[in-house]
């Protein structure tokens, strides 16, 4: 009905070895683009069961102990073996850095992977913004600013742990999130911790 003679594929959040196994029987050409490491592992983010990042562990038996830890029911040998033939058979991968790349290529040395990064038009996400000089006043404290959604895999436990122990010390530091962050979606403001943030943003709002 579709005429497809395409298929882009970008994310299988639920059951995904079940549509990477449909993939296989559809019988047309796909691409897949890597968001998160969920082809090497269910934790896609790959944080072991104690939350922790797991150094891009490769032993099959030690990631099999992890997982019986946090996601009951999963065989990881089947999983990664099911994942690596549906990305052997796409026409091509896409990863949006050399670091995702080189991942991914630590569990499925063989896989061709492309290097695409995310693409954004610097001039449209520019030619809107308005450009002034705004004379910066003296200040008592020392401003630190992070942008972009700063969740527990990518070091929000650490920023919880650095606010804190930098009040502790009697810091003269402010923490910025232009973004959000594992906890806190929306515009944020706590005085007593020096710490602000801005919530969800748009890239020409920047």
């Amino acid at each position: 009905q579709f005429k497809i003679d395409l298929i882009h594929i970008h994310q299988l959040f639920y059951d995904s070895l079940t549509w990477v196994t449909l993939f296989q029987k559809i019988n047309k050409p796909y691409y897949f683009t890597v968001h998160d490491f969920r082809a090497v592992c269910p934790s896609f983010n790959l944080l072991n069961n104690n939350m922790e990042f797991c150094n891009i562990q490769t032993d099959i038996n030690k990631c099999q102990n992890c997982l019986n830890k946090s996601l009951k029911n999963i065989d990881i040998k089947l999983w990664r073996e099911k994942w690596e033939l549906f990305l052997l058979n796409a026409q091509a991968v896409f990863a949006p850095s050399k670091s995702t790349q080189e991942i991914i290529n630590k569990y499925y040395p063989s896989l061709k992977i492309s290097v695409i990064e995310h693409g954004v038009d610097l001039y449209e996400t520019t030619s809107d913004c308005i450009r002034t000089e705004i004379p910066l006043k003296p200040r008592n404290k020392f401003r630190i600013g992070l942008i972009g959604a700063i969740g527990y895999h990518k070091g929000g436990k650490l920023l919880d742990e650095l606010i804190a122990e930098s009040n502790k010390q009697g810091f003269p530091f402010e923490w910025v999130v232009i973004g959000i962050t594992s906890n806190i979606s929306e515009n944020y403001y706590a005085k007593e911790k020096n710490f602000i943030v801005h919530g969800n943003y748009k890239p020409n709002e920047v």
